[in-house]
């Protein structure tokens, strides 16, 4: 009989420690119908003899040896293509997992239906020490809307995912977009498929000083940029140079050249939403307006204050109050059906 859960994870040397910690997190559930396909993607000897001690203990793990390290989005699709479950559950080596994790994500997809990613909220862990993270919004309508602007409301390694999504749909991990590729993934599913994020703490998320160096930094800032201009393109938006440097410049809230090109830009993708009907409409313009007016008062105060961007700025403002208030009234008015 096929596992209900696939629990996929991929490890270049992690830190005995560290993976030990994940290994067991996962071992331990309350929830016991899963395999566990862990991806051995290169490591050095010590962190291999860790896993194939792991695998002769536990008959539910099935370990991959890479012939040449793929990196993480290869690996994860390599583990997906193996998997027999109805979901698919990431985990990676150095988090922990809350021994009902797999327990209350399987029930809670088993009653909703029409939800296809489930992540949950999460606690940092840093230098041994526990920290709660800011709160975002958690529906799937508003979520979507946040996408546009980054995916830090989902942790990847947080997720569970109904399997359709990869067999039926096709929407594998993009191997070009390394270091993003959960990012990326989300930009799509999105569009189609309804993401939640469950308000229980259900992972703790190691912040070390080994997990990235400053190239890879560069690396993910720099992938990240490329998932930013991609989402235009749904929108049907093909922006030319210095197009592209005004919208990176303002996802990020960051000054833009003037007030008036920030305000122009942010009626075209407001326009281009509309006539496309692509993301939740009262969503996306309140994450849109939110960061309009961030990105203008950031262009005067680092930009220098002219009249030109005061009159810009106080129009972008008036505009985020006005969706910041459509957005509260909506979230009032549906509630949250999944409360279980």
């Amino acid at each position: 009989m096929s596992s209900l859960v696939s629990v996929v994870m991929s490890v270049y040397n992690t830190p005995e420690e560290f993976l030990r910690v994940a290994v067991s997190s996962i071992l331990n559930q309350t929830y016991r119908d899963f395999e566990f396909i862990i991806v051995n993607d290169c490591s050095n000897e010590k962190t291999t003899a860790i896993l194939r001690e792991y695998e002769t203990l536990d008959s539910r793990i099935r370990l991959i040896e890479n012939e040449v390290n793929l990196g993480l989005p290869r690996s994860l699709n390599r583990a997906i293509k193996e998997a027999k479950g109805k979901y698919v559950a990431r985990m990676d080596s150095d988090d922990w997992s809350l021994p009902t994790r797999f327990e209350r994500q399987v029930a809670f997809l088993e009653k909703f239906h029409d939800v296809s990613v489930l992540g949950s909220d999460f606690l940092f862990l840093v230098n041994g020490a526990l920290r709660t993270p800011r709160r975002r919004d958690s529906m799937p309508w508003q979520i979507q809307g946040r996408l546009f602007f980054g995916c830090e409301r989902i942790l990847h390694p947080s997720v569970m995912i109904r399997a359709e999504v990869f067999t039926r749909d096709g929407m594998f991990y993009d191997e070009d977009y390394n270091l993003a590729e959960d990012f990326e993934l989300w930009t799509r599913v999105c569009l189609c498929r309804k993401i939640y994020v469950l308000p229980e703490e259900l992972v703790h998320y190691r912040i070390s000083d080994v997990q990235a160096s400053n190239a890879q930094k560069e690396r993910m800032a720099e992938v990240t940029q490329r998932v930013l201009l991609k989402e235009l393109g749904y929108l049907g938006i093909e922006p030319n140079e210095d197009e592209k440097s005004v919208h990176l410049q303002f996802v990020r809230g960051k000054q833009v050249g003037s007030v008036r090109s920030l305000n122009v830009w942010v009626e075209r993708i407001l326009a281009a939403n509309r006539e496309r009907n692509l993301y939740d409409l009262i969503s996306f313009e309140y994450y849109v307006r939110k960061r309009q007016f961030d990105s203008a008062l950031h262009s005067i105060t680092h930009g220098g204050v002219t009249i030109n961007n005061l009159r810009g700025a106080l129009v972008a403002m008036g505009l985020a109050l006005k969706a910041i208030r459509r957005f509260r009234i909506e979230s009032a008015k549906r509630g949250n059906p999944y409360v279980f």
